[in-house]
């Protein structure tokens, strides 16, 4: 199930000391990729129960896209523990693939060392959740 953020709020409140991987597909209503790779997230949701998938519309929750510098859609941004651990930027299901296998390694062995394999960029910042 991939569930749709309304708010920074509600983005703060499901970040907030989640041990699960946390993939955000950052999406508008107009940008014809994003509705091309929604069926796809969708198709991950499914196959991955482990995974907490969210979407935020930055048309509706304007205060998330601008709270986590989204410049682009289709934008997906990786979490664990309140922390961005990889982004991929564009409809590129081979890239969220990847990057999603990556951030379960990470998940999965509590490895943080392994960031620096990525090829984008590692440890963004912590969300503030107070």
């Amino acid at each position: 199930m991939v569930h749709n953020v309304k708010d920074l709020n509600e983005f703060k409140t499901i970040m907030k000391d989640e041990m699960k991987l946390i993939v955000v597909l950052y999406s508008a209503e107009w940008c014809s990729p994003c509705k091309s790779i929604k069926p796809k997230v969708q198709e991950l949701a499914e196959k991955n129960p482990d995974i907490i998938f969210l979407t935020v519309d930055i048309n509706e929750a304007n205060d998330v896209a601008a709270a986590m510098k989204i410049v682009s859609v289709p934008t997906f941004q990786f979490y664990r523990k309140g922390v961005e651990i990889h982004e991929v930027v564009g409809a590129d299901e081979d890239a969220l693939r990847k990057g999603i296998d990556k951030c379960l390694a990470i998940v999965h062995h509590e490895n943080p060392n392994q960031c620096s394999s990525f090829e984008s960029s590692n440890l963004h910042y912590k969300i503030s959740v107070d």
